[in-house]
């Protein structure tokens, strides 16, 4: 029996827990800030870092998810991003993203490239076009649906700035040279109007320590209804000895080897090998073999059918799967404002998101692929996101 399943991306923001803190504003034309229980960044040198480029990606769904995809050079091999800040001005949103440069004998001054993706909360914002500056590259995005009569805070508004509550903290280890890394960290801002305030991260021998503080500006159209959020912080690893290392974000931790090569990687690879032979050899008995007993087929920003595995096989070959289209398998990058496991639900153990060209009858569309592991250790093909026509390229 066909079971219809509805998906919206969630938005996904950034932080973590420890006590709060006031920012009051103090007399004159341009108030000065005062931290009353959390110290200030300290003088440690910060370097703005060179970026080339920032796009903003606006999704779908309740609340609408909009990221800032940041992308450039640190100044050095040691080099790691430090501190993050962001104030909005009305409409403008001003990023500043910093690192230390190392002087170490073993650095090399050469530059490193790094890629961020910083959470825009727009739930009490009204439609409209806005800006976003990051170390002096700016582009602009338009908010098609917004909150009527919310007042927009500025660089004078009194803001409250809160340690955020952070639930889970994963390690996503990419692959090639160099070895990508990123500590993926989900929880709740504490308010509507909450923002990014700003990201601290230090390194102490083999652990990262990191503080999420979230911005709230004192305006009236404010309310402290939760909100998710999802961050993805770059790990640079290129100078450091080998493992394990550990992330402390809030209070919360994760461990990761970068360099450790999984037990059941090879195990992982056969399949994909597997799969891949299958789909392009429209092989109906190994497509089954490989699949759930129930399989998801699922539209990019729309519903999903849930099929019995025989007729999955059926409605992938007869609308899905050409017969002479190039499928290719791709490494999966993360897309801001979209978690895979969202499709999967919590009781799933997703072990691997394949991103697919080629698909489609016209070979023109593209697909997320999601394999899970059975609780027998057993991997098995869970569901497939189709993208007509291919993922929707970011705004900016």
């Amino acid at each position: 029996m066909k079971q219809k399943i509805w998906f919206s991306t969630v938005l996904l923001l950034l932080l973590s827990a420890c006590a709060p803190f006031v920012i009051s504003q103090s007399t004159g034309e341009q108030p000065t800030p005062v931290i009353e229980t959390v110290p200030a960044v300290p003088d440690q040198g910060y370097q703005a870092v060179a970026v080339d480029g920032v796009e903003v990606e606006v999704g779908v769904g309740s609340p609408i998810p909009v990221h800032v995809i940041v992308s450039g050079s640190l100044p050095g091999t040691c080099a790691q991003i430090e501190h993050v800040q962001q104030q909005q001005d009305g409409s403008t949103f001003r990023v500043s993203v910093s690192a230390v440069p190392s002087v170490a004998e073993d650095c090399i001054q050469d530059t490193l490239p790094f890629k961020i993706g910083i959470p825009l909360n727009v739930v009490n914002l009204p439609a409209g076009s806005y800006a976003v500056e990051v170390n002096g590259v700016s582009t602009t995005f338009n908010l098609d649906t917004g909150s009527t009569g919310s007042e927009l805070p500025t660089t004078n508004s009194p803001i409250t700035k809160d340690d955020i509550q952070v639930d889970t903290v994963d390690i996503d280890i990419g692959v090639g040279s160099p070895i990508q890394v990123h500590a993926i960290v989900s929880g709740n801002l504490p308010g509507t109007c909450a923002q990014v305030g700003e990201i601290r991260m230090h390194r102490d021998g083999t652990t990262f320590l990191v503080r999420l503080i979230a911005a709230t500006p004192e305006i009236g159209s404010c309310t402290p209804d939760s909100l998710p959020f999802r961050l993805e912080i770059p790990l640079n690893i290129v100078n450091l000895p080998e493992g394990p290392y550990e992330v402390n974000v809030n209070g919360t931790t994760a461990s990761f080897d970068p360099r450790a090569v999984p037990s059941d990687a090879t195990e992982m690879e056969d399949y994909e090998s597997r799969l891949q032979a299958a789909l392009i050899q429209r092989d109906e008995q190994e497509m089954q073999a490989l699949m759930s007993e129930s399989f998801l087929i699922a539209l990019w920003q729309s519903e999903g059918v849930l099929y019995p595995a025989q007729e999955a096989v059926t409605q992938l070959l007869t609308n899905y799967v050409g017969s002479d289209s190039a499928i290719a398998f791709q490494v999966f990058q993360d897309m801001p404002g979209f978690d895979p496991r969202t499709m999967v639900g919590p009781d799933v153990d997703l072990v691997k998101t394949i991103f697919v060209t080629g698909w489609g009858l016209d070979g023109k569309d593209e697909a997320l692929l999601l394999v899970a592991r059975r609780p027998d250790g057993s991997l098995y093909w869970h569901s497939v996101l189709v993208a007509p026509e291919g993922f929707s390229p970011p705004n900016g």
